[in-house]
């Protein structure tokens, strides 16, 4: 599958991106700055170089716990989605923090890796139709760490992210940011893989605007990533 125009804000006009880096696949949207990959192949939900995920580091954990933390200060949800969980640790920070925690998917051992976690998980794809039918409704928090990334139809998911939460409900986003020192860590042939798009401050907002969300914090830190947490409006 070929995309000719920025599958964000549809226009066709691009520009070269880094240059002074090994060869790598992206185009960049001249207009909101987003990065894609032009030729979409077959999904792919773990490339060859990543660890299993219940390998997680003790590190990692205390990272995932910390985060949980911050965002429920936040946003006080009582239900909440991770997307594209792998090892669904950040589900069980919030189940230990009295939320209702969901997390899903693509690959089948989250269900082998959520049973000691006491999360209800599933290995589903979230650009499934089907999935987003059988997810439950009115969440107050759905999450995407490190995984809007690898979204093949963003603004189509994020939409579904929007009709998924109640009103009021935020949406978590933290992900590589080509607009962030220190990208290029991702650019490696088993990123290439898994990331056909990748993401900066403006095609972020972009979106946000597009699908109708608000903006509540934006953050970005090195190297090359970046959060943004999104609220759906009450009215």
């Amino acid at each position: 599958m070929l995309r000719n125009t920025c599958p964000i804000c549809e226009n066709s006009s691009v520009v070269q991106v880094r240059e002074d880096l090994a060869p790598h696949p992206y185009l960049g949207c001249a207009t909101c700055g987003f990065w894609y990959q032009r030729e979409l192949k077959p999904k792919v939900y773990e490339a060859s170089h990543e660890a299993p995920g219940d390998s997680m580091s003790q590190h990692d954990k205390d990272v995932n716990r910390d985060l949980a933390r911050r965002i429920f200060d936040l946003t006080k949800p009582t239900s909440s989605l991770d997307i594209g969980a792998k090892y669904p640790y950040l589900a069980h920070c919030f189940g230990e923090l009295g939320v209702e925690a969901w997390a899903i998917d693509g690959i089948p051992e989250i269900m082998s890796f959520s049973q000691g976690l006491k999360v209800s998980a599933r290995p589903w794809d979230f650009e499934d139709p089907a999935t987003v039918e059988s997810l439950p409704q009115s969440l107050g928090l759905i999450t995407m760490i490190h995984m809007i990334e690898h979204l093949y139809r963003p603004i189509l998911a994020c939409v579904d992210v929007y009709n998924l939460l109640a009103p009021g409900g935020h949406f978590f986003i933290r992900c590589p940011a080509n607009d962030v020192r220190g990208i290029d860590r991702d650019f490696t042939p088993g990123h290439f893989t898994i990331h056909p798009q990748i993401w900066g401050k403006r095609s972020l907002e972009f979106m946000a605007k597009k699908v109708g969300f608000q903006i509540v914090q934006e953050y970005a830190f090195e190297p090359g990533q970046r959060d943004m947490l999104l609220r759906k409006p009450t009215e």
